[in-house]
């Protein structure tokens, strides 16, 4: 474990200091940096989350996950191509559970300070935050984000570590904390309450590689998989290969998301379209139900 962690960290400081280095292989692999908020409108399709017990889902940001918690889920299986979202859900875990709602909205979604960026508050706040933090990490999650804030500060890592998602800074800074809010129920009144209740009962294990590669490794029967557009990122028959080995339940429901247009084929395989206010696309799979037309 401590090899894989310096390993982490080493490639980490790279990104810190090479932005080439991230970018030479590409948008995704093994050593992408992370999505600090979700870039999807996840508060129109929530509503899939409720009732369901066993999630796997591609971490990303991690936010889709304390959303599904909020409504009921217990057991998450998350993975990701790169290395470094597993360390991030867990300092947003460890978050939720140490800081109030508006220490966390303080600390992640930041105080808009400049019209074209979106600024992080004042670095001993911060440090303060992490010193909270840091009692509810362990192993390699807290011997990463030791090392991190010890050689890092949090607006360094924050213009680094992340994606610099045009589309998202674009969209949190139009109404930036109404957007962020909008978007995530559990950031919401007394759901914060509610996802701190929850979330320290909730099982969650992390698995790093390629979807692909992984798929036999999975341990539960999901009856919630949320895989994003992972389908951009691979060709169609390799997807709809995974997609027969997934463990999925009778009654459960597959998740993918698409951006600005959809691939018809995934209709012809029985997914049906929710379209979304922003023009993006939410398509659904429900495994009951095509047994139903089969039969």
């Amino acid at each position: 474990m401590e090899n894989i962690v310096a390993e982490d960290l080493k490639k980490a400081n790279l990104i810190m200091h090479n932005y080439a280095f991230y970018n030479a292989a590409g948008r995704f692999h093994s050593n992408s940096k992370v999505y600090r908020f979700t870039n999807e409108q996840l508060n129109e399709y929530e509503h899939f989350f409720v009732g369901r017990e066993n999630m796997l889902s591609v971490i990303g940001s991690g936010d889709q996950i304390f959303n599904a918690i909020l409504e009921g889920v217990k057991n998450v299986e998350a993975f990701d191509i790169s290395r470094f979202p597993k360390y991030f859900l867990y300092l947003k875990k460890a978050s939720i559970q140490a800081l109030t709602r508006e220490e966390f909205i303080d600390f992640f979604y930041k105080k808009q300070k400049n019209p074209s960026s979106i600024i992080i508050t004042e670095n001993i706040y911060n440090n303060l935050y992490f010193d909270k933090i840091r009692q509810y990490l362990n192993g390699e999650f807290l011997e990463f984000w030791d090392y991190m804030f010890s050689n890092y500060e949090w607006n360094s890592i924050c213009e680094h570590f992340f994606f610099p998602e045009s589309r998202i800074i674009s969209y949190y800074n139009n109404g930036f904390l109404k957007n962020a809010i909008t978007v995530n129920k559990f950031l919401q009144g007394s759901n914060y309450k509610n996802l701190q209740a929850r979330i320290k009962d909730t099982r969650l294990k992390t698995h790093t590689g390629d979807i692909l590669k992984l798929i036999d490794t999975f341990e539960q029967e999901s009856d919630l998989v949320y895989l994003s557009n992972i389908h951009d990122c691979i060709s169609l028959s390799s997807y709809f290969e995974m997609q027969e080995k997934l463990k999925l339940s009778p009654h459960g429901i597959l998740l993918i998301y698409f951006f600005s247009s959809i691939d018809e084929k995934f209709k012809e395989k029985g997914y049906k379209v929710k379209t979304l206010s922003n023009g993006d696309y939410l398509m659904f799979y429900n495994k009951q139900e095509l047994i139903k037309k089969r039969t």
